[in-house]
C-alpha cells in the first residue's frame, strides 16, 4: 500500500532512508524539475544530457547507504552531487584536451609508447574483470585516474574502504599475474 506523503513529512525521509520505493519515487518526482533546471544551467553548451546527470545522482543515492537527517539535508546533498558531477566533467574535459595537445606533439617513437601503454591498460582492465565487483570497481576507477577521495564519493563508501578494497584486489592479482605484469599494473595505481 502506497503512503500518501507530503514534502514536510518526517515519515517521508525515514522511508527514504530505508530506500522505500514509494518514498524514493515521491522525492524523485518532486525534486526532479529543480535539479534538472540546475543541471541544465551548469551543462549549457556541452554534450551532457541534464536528465542523465539527475538520474545518475539519484541512482548513486539509491545505491549508497547514506542516511539523511532531513529533506533539506537530502536536497543539499543532491545539489552538491550535481555540482560535483559538473566539476568532474570539466576536470575530465581538461584531461582530454591536455591529452589531445600532448598527442599532437609526439614523435613517432613517443606515439608507439602511447600505443603500448594503451595496450597494457587494456590488458590490465581485463585482469581486473576477474575480481569481485566491489574490488574491480575500485581498481577501474584508479586506472581511470580518480583519486581515492573521488572513488569514495562516487561509490558512496568510506575512504578507508577504498584503500582496503584496493589492497585486497592487489593481493588477488598477485596470485593471477606474473611479477612483471603485476609491477606494470602497480605502476598505474
Amino acid at each position: 500500500m502506497a503512503v500518501d506523503y507530503d514534502m514536510n513529512s518526517s515519515v517521508l525521509i525515514d522511508d527514504f532512508n530505508r530506500r522505500d520505493n514509494h518514498a524514493f519515487e515521491y522525492i524523485f518526482l518532486h525534486l526532479y524539475d529543480a535539479l534538472y533546471r540546475f543541471s541544465s544551467k551548469l551543462y549549457v553548451g556541452t554534450e551532457v544530457v541534464p536528465d542523465d546527470v539527475v538520474q545518475d545522482v539519484f541512482m548513486n543515492v539509491l545505491k549508497s547507504r547514506i542516511s539523511f537527517e532531513s529533506l533539506e539535508h537530502l536536497k543539499a546533498y543532491l545539489y552538491l552531487s550535481v555540482k560535483n558531477s559538473y566539476r568532474r566533467y570539466w576536470s575530465h574535459q581538461r584531461h582530454v584536451e591536455n591529452y589531445v595537445q600532448h598527442i599532437k606533439h609526439l614523435s613517432e617513437e613517443e606515439m608507439e609508447s602511447e600505443v603500448v601503454t594503451s595496450e597494457v591498460i587494456a590488458y590490465l582492465s581485463q585482469a581486473v574483470e576477474v575480481l569481485p565487483e566491489e574490488y574491480a570497481a575500485v581498481l577501474r576507477m584508479y586506472i581511470e585516474g580518480y583519486s581515492p577521495a573521488e572513488i569514495s564519493e562516487r561509490l558512496g563508501i568510506a575512504l578507508s574502504t577504498v584503500y582496503k578494497r584496493k589492497d585486497k584486489a592487489v593481493e588477488d592479482l598477485k596470485k593471477r599475474l606474473s611479477s612483471n605484469m603485476l609491477d606494470l599494473f602497480l605502476s598505474f595505481l
